[in-house]
This record gives structure tokens, C-alpha cells and sequence, in this order.
């Protein structure tokens, strides 16, 4: 065995270059594998882990055509403790919320989950440092405590290990950090990560005051349904009598009037590991995996092909070894051993290099967001034991694929006595059918990856492309928020008024506006317009704006009339956008439409009524909605707000702007954080990360596919001038001219090319509803696309075959018939 494996290395070691090529190939491919199969884990398999959810459920309503609602009003929490259904119930807030912190003079912003006490320990999730709640830290006015995540530990405490016990301030209170969570636990939501958790009944004292957690009466504003209550069952138990039981209790609490539950609706329990995504980011996901699945064994196959084509061809340039052998008494079996062993040093060498392959993937893939928000810097995924055995099973798979293909070809060659005469060299390497087969392949996996790579970047070509107007690199925005600085809204508009006033100032910057999102009505609701109730198909957004905000973002009316200073005092006006407008009627016809605006009121107070005096075009900021509903309305009309979003267009780059609104911030409230600025670009392409991702996954392998298929036609084009010296020559002696040899070494050369050609499109015709779920304005089937990869793929193939064919017109007649 040693002596075969020390030939096994000689023989790959005489042809390096191709050999190198290989290797890379499937380490590429195997690296692409193990880091495919750890953001599966991370998301799809394993989205809670370091938490033992097997026993644990999340309770939900649904109605027939709808999906599942996981959130509630607080009072359902003790309506499923008092039902009897779990042996522990739990709940958690269902999105995090985004405060301040403050530590030692300086303040940063962290994100705060608010849970039950006994959440995290009926989980069994570890701690590495202190202690977790106690039930009476969990109740209305106890003094605020905290538990660290490690990444929040890690990124906003510097990973100090005293920091068990100090106080620090997180949004409107003082909070005490208790404890530090184990490493391997990154909370329940893979897309929204906290960097603490505090026990849920304090929430009312350390998150915004004008929510409703509780669903109080006479509180300032109605419930916010955002709670996810859950339960944990005895092992192996039956999740259909706490669905009874739930059920029961609902119908009593629906009698005595305490819960207002539709007839259609339906109560039931989902396992918290499915739970924690929800139904369409879930979907979205297993449809990305299933591409990057799909891409990954394309490259794989792309991979196998290129090694069994190097094979065929060292097996073709041993014929008269393999001759040699099989008359000394050597069997078939013994030349497939030998070449499964060569496979296997391949395959083997190419799990190793794949691991810093997988690696850099994953470092690579931190920059990105997966559908439905999740992001992969978040995740922390990071090669382990899985996605170690991820790449040996891909290793071995790529082993298997390998030999067998070699295998065949080596018997079919066996088999017809082509090895046994030095003369039947042409008439081995004629019987190309299998030869030709691998390269077929080779070739539609290229035309696959690229194809999809174009539709992914023309999508996102699409996605930059909208709200032409908009100069969206040097349109920027910044939030604020003052409240947890003790702005009041009369104090916090005269604050915005002066930064405001110093950015319109500032040499970098042309215009300045400000905006206050104003709330919707959804398509559930109904807007009365012209006194009538009226429904929309989507949602009707209410944005209050200043007068410099069309002019900031370049937004001219396009019907009616903007607004003007004298808005600001009598009638309310409004100004709509065109996809509104088309809903209302018309464009012309919205102008004089009397529109009821979805703004909190108290009871028995004026309904406030808006004339819509103008039409604009529309603004996409969310690429799931192409066709925004938008009212916009005069700033000064809406209550003031301790909160505002500032736009700024730039005279060049928004790095200035930056640091101006930084600078500009600091002056009036030094404790404040620094804002985020985005461009509206920038907000764009992070919408699109999915497509991005896509893109750079598919156009790198599909460029790798590409560089193969080259270097395999090259390899066969040469290997056929090598081995078909003689019957060349003697065609050459028998009249055929230079041309006529080209063209034969051209034409066997093509035409596994051009059939690779059609597979690949056949292929991504099948495969298009995977790529289609994020085609973005693009048609994935574009003729013109397939024309042009097609193209790229011939002429590669014909620059490639071109040194061989060169060769084969300056063959040598009289020494070849001297030869023979």
C-alpha cells in the first residue's frame, strides 16, 4: 500500500499545475459547502442554541388563509397561567427595544430584551458569570437588574469581568448588571439579537413611556399587542390538550368579555424552535439555502468534473503502462485502485485546504443580511464539529463522483483491448462519449452559476435604480431621539430647530429637512375620504414634513401645489403621493379629496380631516413596496415629538455630513450618542443583502466555473493534438489541409461545449423558481442573458482550443509516416 501510494504522488506531482488546480477546485467548492451547511445550522436546524427548547411551545392564533399570530395583549399571559395547559409558562416581549446606555460618562446605543424571570433558566440556558432574576426582581417598580448576553458583555462593557454588580443607566433608568450569559446562547430570534435581557414587568420603567405594555386603562395610548407567551410540556407529552385547554379558557374569557377573540380564530401551540422565526422569514431562508445549496453542488460538480477529466486524461497518456500490466497478469480492478487512490489524495488534500476556504467564507458572509433580517455577523457562526463533518461528507462525495466516473472510463478502455495496442491511440480517444458527457456538464454548471449571478446583480442594479430623482449617494437621514435625555417635545423642537439651523450652514451641506413619521392606517383599517369609509390595499402612511423636504429630496409636484407658509395656521392640507392618488381615483381627481387622518385622539375630540392640495411623485424606501401610500402633511399641524429624522443632500460625499451632525449634536447634548447616517442608497442596499450575497456567491463560483471550463478544454484540446499526432498526420499526407485539421480539432472540441450550452439552459429554466423568489424588476429567463453567456462560453472554448489547433496544423507529414 505504501509503495502504491508513494506512485500515486509521483504521478499527480508530474502534472502539479493541474493537479494544484484541482485541489483548489474542490476546495473552493468543500469550503463553500461547510460554510453553506453553518448558516443552515445557525438558522433553519439550530435557531436557539445553548437552549434546551425540545419541551417548549409557543402559544398562537390563526385564522384560515392567514399566518399565525405569536403576539398578545399582556392579560392573555395570565389567561394561559390561570388555563391549566403547561406545567411553567413564560413570556418575553416580542421585539427588542433599542435604548441608550450610559456607563462611566459615555453612552452608546444597546438593544434590551425584556423576559420573564424564569425564562432563561426553564430554557437552561448557562451563565459564565453571576446570577440570573429573582421572581421579585420580576414585578412592577422593582429596581431594575440586567443580565448580560456575551456579545453585549464583549461589545459594550469590553468583556470586564467586574462589571457583575455595577449600575449603569439603560434608557430611563438605572439598572444593575446580575450576571453574564454563556457564549454559546445568542437570545430567541436569530434576526433581532439583544445585548441584555431585564426582567419583563420593569419594561414600563425602563422603555418609552407612551406605550402601553400593560394594556392599563385611561393610559395614553391603546395596548400594544407584543407579547409571546410560552409553555413548556412534560417530556414527550402531546400538545393537543393544552390546545383544548387553551381553547376552553379562551371561549370563558371571550363570555365574560375580558377577550375579544373572532369566531375564526383558532388557538394553538408551535415549538419554540420553529417559533422563534417567523413564517415568511423562515420561507425566505429555506428558499436561499436551497440556492446556495444548489450553487454549492454545482461547484462541486464543477469540481468532480474538472479532477475526472484530468484522470481520463492521465489514464489516456498511461495507455501503454496500463497495457503493460494487464499482459503481466495485472487486473482492471488493480488500475481502478490506483486511480481511486490519486482521487482520493485529491479529495482528501481538498477537505484540508477547505477549511480556511470556509473560513474566509464566513468572514466574508458577516458583511451580509439573509431574508427576513438576519444577520449573519449577529449569528457568531463559526466552523464546529458540524461543519466539519459537513466538508468530509462532501470531501467523500467528491471522492465517490471521481472515481467511479474514472473507473468507468478506465473499463470501458479496458474492456475494448483499447490499452493492449500503442497503434489504437486514436481509436481510444475517439470513443469520446463519456469524456465528452463530463465536459458537457462542466460546461452547464458554468452557464447555470453565471446566469443566476447576472439576474441576482441586474436585480440589484433594479433596487439602486429606483426613486430617480433622488440623488440617493448624497441623500442622507439620521433618527433622533431625545426622550432619553430628558428632552419634553417643546424643549426637543427648539433643540432640532438649532441643529437644523448649523447643518444648513455648513459648507458640505445644500439642503436640509425634517420629518416625523405620523402614523398609518393599515389595509385591516378604513380611511374616511369625503366622509365616506374607504379601504386600501396596502398601508396609508402619514408623514409630516417642513417646508424644505420636496426641495431636499428633489421631489417637484407634479399636480396641484406644494406647500406654503400659510398652511402652517387654518385648513389642514396634504399632499399625496402618485400611487395613492391613482387609488383615490385619479391623480387629477385626488386634488380636492378630503382625507381623515389615523392619528391617536381622544374620545369625543375633532376627527382631523386633511384636503389633499398636491400630488408628488412617490419615494420607495422599502423595495417590498414599490407603490408607497403616502399623505404627507404640514410639520407644524402634528403634535410636536421629542423624536425627528433629519435629511440632508450633500454637495459631495456624506462622510462631512456626518461628522457635522456628530459635531452639531455634541454642542446641545454632550452625553448624546452619536447619530447613524445613511444615504438612501446605502438603506437600499441593505434591503437588497439577499441579492448582494447572491451575487457575490454566484458570480464568484460562477467565474471559477468559468476559468475550468477553459482550462479543461484547453487540456483536452491539447491532449487530443498529443494523442492523435498520427492519425493528424496521416490525414495531413492524404490531402487534408491545415484548415480542414482546425476544423476537425474545433468541431470535437465545440461540440460537448455547445451541448453543455443548452443542458445549463435547460437546467436553469427548471431551476428558475429558486432564483426567481429574489429576482428583483428582473425576468430570470431573459433570452438575451442566455445569449450573451452562451457567447462568452464559445469563445472561451474557441481560445482555448486555439494552441492545440495550431499545433495540429504544423504537424510534422514525414516524420509522423516514418513513425508508423
Amino acid at each position: 500500500m505504501r509503495q502504491e501510494l508513494r506512485y500515486a504522488l509521483r504521478q499527480l506531482t508530474r502534472q502539479g499545475g493541474a493537479t494544484l488546480t484541482a485541489i483548489a477546485t474542490l476546495a473552493v467548492a468543500i469550503g463553500a459547502a461547510a460554510a453553506t451547511w453553518t448558516l443552515v445550522s445557525a438558522t433553519l436546524l439550530h435557531p436557539v442554541p445553548g437552549a434546551a427548547t425540545a419541551p417548549w411551545y409557543a402559544v398562537h392564533t390563526e385564522r384560515a388563509g392567514r399566518a399565525p399570530a405569536f403576539h398578545f395583549v399582556f392579560p392573555v399571559l395570565r389567561l394561559v397561567e390561570q388555563s391549566g395547559a403547561f406545567e411553567r409558562v413564560e413570556a418575553a416581549w416580542g421585539t427588542h427595544e433599542h435604548l441608550r446606555l450610559s456607563r462611566r460618562g459615555a453612552s452608546s446605543d444597546i438593544s434590551a430584551a425584556f423576559v420573564t424571570h424564569g425564562l432563561l433558566p426553564g430554557l437552561g440556558v448557562p451563565l459564565q458569570l453571576g446570577r440570573t432574576f429573582t421572581g421579585g426582581e420580576d414585578a412592577r417598580g422593582a429596581a431594575p437588574v440586567a443580565i448580560l448576553t456575551d456579545r453585549g458583555w464583549r461589545q459594550a462593557f469590553g468583556g470586564d469581568p467586574a462589571v457583575v454588580g455595577e449600575t449603569v443607566g439603560v434608557g430611563r433608568a438605572a439598572v444593575t448588571i446580575v450576571g453574564v450569559l454563556a457564549a454559546g446562547f445568542r437570545g430567541l430570534n436569530p434576526a433581532d439579537v439583544p445585548d441584555l435581557y431585564i426582567p419583563l414587568h420593569t419594561i414600563g420603567d425602563v422603555s418609552s413611556p407612551l406605550m402601553n405594555y400593560f394594556a392599563e386603562e385611561g393610559h395614553v395610548s391603546s395596548p400594544t399587542a407584543g407579547l409571546r407567551v410560552f409553555g413548556r410540556l412534560a417530556d414527550d407529552a402531546d400538545a393537543a390538550p393544552a390546545v383544548a385547554r387553551l381553547t376552553a379558557a379562551a371561549s370563558r374569557a371571550q363570555e365574560r368579555g375580558s377577550l375579544r377573540v373572532d369566531r375564526e380564530t383558532r388557538v394553538g401551540v408551535t415549538p419554540l424552535d420553529v417559533a422563534v422565526l417567523a413564517a415568511a422569514t423562515r420561507a425566505g431562508l429555506a428558499t436561499f439555502a436551497q440556492l446556495l445549496a444548489a450553487t454549492v453542488g454545482l461547484l462541486l460538480l464543477v469540481g468532480c468534473a474538472g479532477v475526472a477529466l484530468l484522470l481520463f486524461v492521465r489514464i489516456e497518456a498511461r495507455r501503454t503502462e496500463f497495457a503493460t500490466r494487464l499482459a503481466l497478469g495485472g487486473s482492471v480492478t488493480g488500475l481502478v485502485r490506483g486511480l481511486a487512490l490519486e482521487a482520493a489524495i485529491v479529495a482528501g488534500a481538498g477537505v484540508v485546504m477547505a477549511l480556511p476556504v470556509a473560513w474566509w467564507l464566513l468572514r466574508g458572509a458577516s458583511a451580509f443580511v439573509l431574508p427576513g433580517g438576519v444577520d449573519v455577523a449577529a449569528l457568531g457562526a463559526d466552523l464546529d464539529a458540524r461543519a466539519l463533518g459537513a466538508a468530509a461528507v462532501a470531501g467523500l462525495l467528491a471522492f465517490l463522483i471521481i472515481t467511479g466516473v474514472a473507473a468507468l472510463h478506465a473499463s470501458v478502455r479496458a474492456a475494448a483491448s483499447d490499452l493492449l495496442t500503442p497503434s489504437a491511440a486514436a481509436r481510444s480517444w475517439g470513443r469520446r462519449g463519456l469524456r465528452d458527457s463530463v465536459l458537457a456538464v462542466q460546461v452547464a454548471v458554468a452557464v447555470v452559476l453565471v446566469t443566476g449571478a447576472l439576474v441576482f446583480t441586474a436585480s440589484l442594479r433594479a433596487a439602486l435604480a429606483l426613486n430617480e430623482p433622488v440623488a440617493m449617494e448624497t441623500v442622507a437621514y439620521a433618527a433622533f431621539d431625545l426622550t432619553p435625555y430628558g428632552y419634553d417635545p417643546v424643549r426637543a423642537a427648539s433643540a432640532f430647530a438649532g441643529l437644523q439651523s448649523r447643518l444648513t450652514a455648513h459648507p458640505s451641506v445644500i439642503a436640509v429637512a425634517s420629518s416625523v413619521g405620523a402614523g398609518g392606517m393599515g389595509p385591516a383599517g378604513r380611511l374616511a375620504v369625503d366622509g365616506l369609509p374607504r379601504s386600501f390595499s396596502r398601508i396609508v402612511r402619514v408623514e409630516a414634513i417642513d417646508a424644505n423636504y420636496l426641495d431636499t429630496m428633489r421631489l417637484a409636484v407634479t399636480a396641484g401645489r406644494g406647500f406654503a407658509t400659510s398652511d402652517d395656521a387654518g385648513p389642514l392640507v396634504a399632499l399625496a403621493s402618485v400611487s395613492l392618488a391613482r387609488q383615490l381615483g385619479t391623480v387629477a381627481g385626488a386634488l380636492g379629496r378630503r382625507i381623515e387622518l389615523p392619528w391617536g385622539r381622544d374620545p369625543g375630540a375633532t376627527v382631523p380631516v386633511a384636503t389633499v392640495v398636491g400630488i408628488v411623485p412617490d419615494l420607495v424606501t422599502d423595495v417590498g413596496e414599490l407603490q408607497p401610500l403616502t399623505l404627507y402633511v404640514p410639520l407644524a399641524r402634528y403634535q410636536p415629538q421629542t423624536y425627528r429624522t433629519l435629511t440632508v443632500r450633500a454637495a459631495a460625499g456624506v462622510e462631512p455630513v456626518a461628522r457635522a451632525m456628530a459635531e452639531a449634536v455634541r454642542e446641545f447634548e454632550p452625553a448624546a450618542v452619536p447619530p447613524v447616517v445613511s444615504t438612501f442608497r446605502e438603506a437600499i442596499a441593505r434591503q437588497m443583502s439577499p441579492q448582494r450575497l447572491g451575487s457575490a456567491v454566484l458570480g464568484g463560483l460562477g467565474a471559477i466555473a468559468l476559468l475550468l471550463t477553459a482550462l479543461s478544454v484547453f487540456v483536452l484540446g491539447d491532449a487530443m493534438a498529443t494523442f492523435r499526432t498520427r492519425e493528424l498526420g496521416i490525414r495531413s499526407a492524404l490531402g487534408a489541409t491545415g484548415a480542414d485539421l482546425v476544423r476537425l480539432l474545433f468541431g470535437e472540441t465545440l461540440r460537448p461545449v455547445a451541448t453543455g450550452v443548452a443542458l445549463g439552459i435547460g437546467v436553469s429554466i427548471a431551476g428558475s423558481r429558486l432564483v426567481r423568489a429574489f429576482a428583483f424588476q428582473v425576468e430570470p429567463l431573459e433570452p438575451l442573458r442566455f445569449a450573451c453567456v452562451a457567447g462568452t462560453l464559445l469563445v472561451l472554448a474557441v481560445f482555448a482550443s486555439l494552441r492545440p489547433a495550431l499545433r495540429a496544423v504544423r504537424i510534422d507529414v514525414a516524420r509522423t509516416l516514418r513513425d508508423l
